[in-house]
């Protein structure tokens, strides 16, 4: 371990469960108060869905991506990139690495076809039913697939919703990545004595989060 690594590893700090459900739940619910408050408000003051759907979605991964970043300045004095690298843990994978990736996504691809029949028993229950202005999430609703139209916005000649929804993918990847996986993940294995060496921090921190643009599958619905 070189010295800067072992130094920033003596600064963290273990994190608690319940400093963990904390850390997790609030953005959670930030998410949630935005998805299924923030954009049928914005609808009602005469935003169309895909600008309301964006600005909600992109506003609390923005603000995960500051918060690491805020989180680490206050953990630690290293200013370079090299200690920024070290201590979110964006080191190249291998090995075994691979094998966690690979298992992963297999057990969340056939998890979530297995599961697929509990959606609309969810979606029944008030608490979690989507507003109707969030049709698209709704497993209820039966599909319509378009090619030609994205949340309503008509696709032919405009580019900047391509654009667009790279800028989300970008900002969801390096918000709950850096933030759950890079700055949380390696207190949680100091408090459980796994060290800063824990293949799932490598691992996990690679695997592709689906929380908010795992909804993008669904939008395409929408005309």
């Amino acid at each position: 371990m070189l010295p800067m690594q072992l130094d920033q590893t003596q600064r963290m700090t273990p994190m608690p469960l319940w400093m963990a459900a904390l850390f997790f739940g609030i953005p959670a619910l930030v998410i949630r108060i935005l998805l299924y408050l923030g954009i049928p408000f914005l609808m009602s003051i005469g935003i169309r869905l895909f600008e309301a759907w964006l600005i909600c979605t992109i506003t609390p991964l923005m603000l995960l991506l500051i918060a690491a970043i805020v989180a680490y300045r206050l953990e630690s004095p290293f200013l370079s990139w090299r200690a920024f690298q070290e201590r979110f843990r964006l080191t190249h994978l291998r090995g075994r690495a691979w094998l966690w990736i690979v298992g992963g996504f297999l057990v969340a691809f056939l998890g979530n076809g297995a599961l697929a029949f509990t959606a609309q028993r969810i979606a029944s229950i008030p608490l979690f039913a989507p507003p109707a202005a969030l049709a698209y999430l709704d497993p209820r609703t039966p599909p319509h697939l378009s090619y030609t139209r994205f949340m309503g916005v008509p696709l032919l000649g405009n580019w900047w919703v391509l654009v667009a929804v790279l800028l989300l993918l970008v900002v969801n990847i390096l918000g709950e990545e850096l933030w759950w996986r890079g700055y949380i993940l390696p207190r949680q294995d100091v408090a459980t004595g796994k060290g800063p060496g824990s293949s799932m921090g490598s691992s996990g921190r690679s695997s592709t989060s689906s929380s908010i643009p795992g909804s993008c599958s669904r939008t395409c619905r929408s005309a």
